[in-house]
C-alpha cells in the first residue's frame, strides 16, 4: 500500500501491487522542484550542510544578500554570549555610519585603566567624534566620563571642527569634572606655563615657563623674582664652507635656510660646544646672514647657527636691589674725581648675582649728600656699573657708560642704563653686577650715600655652560 514521506508528503510505492496514479508522480516532482527547506518543504539544513567545496563555512559575506540581515534576524541580547558579541564583529567593521545617533552611552564604553584600553586614540577615526554621536550628559555619571578616556587619547585630529555653538565638543557633551589634566593631549598642556626653578632640559618651540630667578645681594640675602619666559627654537646649517671663528664685523654665513631668524637676533655660530662665536645679525637674506661678532672662544670654522639665548622674556618682575642706609665715606678729607668707590668703611655698595646667562637691561644709580651745610661737591659726580669680580667699573662701551656732571651744592643724584651680556661660559665668580660711585669734594667734608639702586631686567636667556 502506498505511503507518504514525513517532511514533504511525497507519495511512496512500497510494492509492485500498490495502486499507481500518474497525478501522484507529477505531484512528487512539483514538491521536489519547490522545496525550500522550510517546514513542510524539506529538512532544515544542518550546520554541517553549509560547507564550501574547500571545507570552510559556506555562508560568508559574499553569499549574504545586501540588506538580508535585519534587526529581526539577530538574536536578542540577554547575556555576554547572546546577541552580536565581539567575536562576531569584524575588526574595523563598526564605522561612524553604522552607529545610530546617541547610541554610544557611558555604559557601552569600557573604563580605561591607563593609556592602552578604553577609548584610545587609535580607535577613533580623524573627525569621527561629532556632536550628534555623543549622548548629552546630565551630570557626572553619563556622557563621556573621565574613566572612559585613555590618557592623552583625545588629540586635535580626533575632534570634528566646530562651526557654531552647537557643533564640535559642546558643554552639554562633557560630564562635570570630566576634563582633567591627564586627559588632555600634551600639546595642549604645553601651552600652559609651568613654575620652575631651573630651565627645562629639552624645551620645545613656543614652550612657556614661569622661572623663579634667585639673586644674592651684597649681604648674602637672596632676592627672588618670577620671570615669564618663552622658548624660541631656530637652527640652521651652512650651505658652504662656514665662517672662521673670531670677533669682528661683517661675518657672512651662507645657510640652507634663514627662516625664523630676524634682524637683531643674538646668535651663536659654532663648530662644536667649545669652539664658537656670538654676535648680532645685522643683515639677512633667504640664503645668508651677516653677523657682528662680539665674543668668541676657540678656533676653527663654524658651520651651525642658532639663537645663543633662546629663552625670551615676555613678562614678569625685574630683580631689584635698593639700599637706603646713609653709608658714610671713610674720611673727611677731600677726594679726587678719579677714585672709584665700591664700598665705604667695610660696607659694600649694592650688588646682585646674575641667575642665568644671557642679555640684560640694567638700571643703576645713587644719590649722595655732603655731610655739612658749609661744603659742596666741588667738581664731578658719577655712578658706575661693575661686572663680575672687577674692583672698578668696566670703562667704555662694553660695561660702564659714564655719567659725569659738574656740580655745586651738597646733594647730587645720578642714574644710568646699560645693556650687558653674560656669556654661557662666564665663570661663577663673575656672574654678578655691582654699583660704584666717584666724586670730588672739598677738604674736610664727609659724604653720605643716601640711596643705591640696581635693577636687573632679563631680555634673552640660557643656561650657564
Amino acid at each position: 500500500m502506498a505511503a507518504t514521506t514525513t517532511n514533504m508528503s511525497l507519495t511512496v510505492w512500497n510494492s509492485l501491487t500498490d495502486p499507481y496514479d500518474s497525478s501522484q508522480l507529477v505531484d512528487n516532482f512539483v514538491k521536489l522542484d519547490g522545496h525550500t527547506h522550510e517546514s513542510g518543504k524539506g529538512l532544515p539544513i544542518p550546520n554541517g550542510g553549509l560547507l564550501s567545496t574547500s571545507g570552510s563555512e559556506a555562508v560568508n559575506t559574499n553569499v549574504i544578500r545586501a540588506g538580508a540581515v535585519t534587526t529581526a534576524k539577530l538574536e536578542t541580547y540577554t547575556s555576554g554570549t547572546t546577541g552580536v558579541t565581539t567575536i562576531k564583529i569584524a575588526d574595523s567593521a563598526v564605522t561612524e555610519a553604522k552607529i545610530a545617533t546617541d547610541a554610544i552611552t557611558t555604559t557601552k564604553i569600557k573604563n580605561s585603566t591607563g593609556n592602552s584600553d578604553g577609548v584610545t586614540t587609535t580607535k577613533l577615526a580623524d573627525g569621527a567624534v561629532t556632536t550628534v554621536k555623543i549622548a548629552d550628559s546630565t551630570g557626572t555619571s553619563d556622557g563621556v566620563t573621565n574613566a572612559k578616556l585613555a590618557t592623552a587619547s583625545v588629540t586635535t585630529a580626533k575632534l570634528a571642527d566646530s562651526t557654531s555653538s552647537t557643533t564640535g565638543v559642546t558643554t552639554a557633551k562633557l560630564a562635570d569634572t570630566a576634563v582633567t589634566k591627564a586627559k588632555l593631549d600634551l600639546v595642549v598642556q604645553g601651552s600652559v606655563p609651568t613654575y620652575v626653578t631651573s630651565l627645562p632640559p629639552s624645551p620645545t618651540d613656543g614652550q612657556e615657563i614661569y622661572y623663579q630667578a634667585s639673586s644674592t645681594d651684597e649681604s648674602s640675602v637672596v632676592t627672588t623674582s618670577v620671570w615669564h619666559l618663552r622658548y624660541r627654537s631656530v637652527t640652521s646649517v651652512t650651505s658652504g664652507t662656514g665662517v672662521a671663528i673670531g670677533t669682528g664685523t661683517g661675518k657672512i654665513l651662507n645657510v640652507t635656510s634663514t627662516t625664523g631668524f630676524v634682524l637683531g637676533d643674538y646668535v651663536k655660530v659654532a663648530l662644536n660646544s667649545t669652539n664658537y662665536f656670538e654676535g648680532y645679525i645685522t643683515a639677512i637674506s633667504n640664503t645668508s646672514v651677516t653677523i657682528n661678532s662680539i665674543y668668541s672662544t676657540g678656533s676653527g670654522t663654524a658651520t651651525t647657527i642658532s639663537l645663543a639665548y633662546p629663552w625670551e622674556a615676555v613678562g614678569g618682575r625685574p630683580t631689584s636691589k635698593y639700599n637706603f642706609n646713609n653709608t658714610v665715606s671713610p674720611t673727611g678729607t677731600g677726594v679726587a674725581a678719579s677714585t672709584w668707590y665700591g664700598s665705604w668703611n667695610g660696607e659694600t655698595f649694592a650688588k646682585l648675582t646674575v641667575p642665568l646667562a644671557g642679555q640684560y637691561d640694567i638700571n643703576y644709580g645713587a644719590t649722595s649728600l655732603i655731610g655739612d651745610s658749609t661744603h659742596n661737591f666741588s667738581g664731578t659726580y658719577a655712578v658706575g656699573l661693575g661686572l663680575g669680580a672687577s674692583t672698578s667699573p668696566v670703562d667704555g662701551s662694553v660695561g660702564y657708560l659714564p655719567y659725569n656732571t659738574s656740580v655745586t651744592g651738597n646733594l647730587i643724584s645720578a642714574s644710568q642704563f646699560s645693556k650687558e651680556t653674560f656669556t654661557s661660559s662666564t665663570t661663577s665668580g663673575n656672574r654678578l653686577i655691582r654699583l660704584y660711585v666717584r666724586y670730588s669734594s672739598a677738604i674736610g667734608t664727609y659724604v653720605y650715600l643716601t640711596d643705591q639702586r640696581l635693577t636687573l631686567t632679563p631680555v634673552r636667556l640660557a643656561d650657564w655652560s
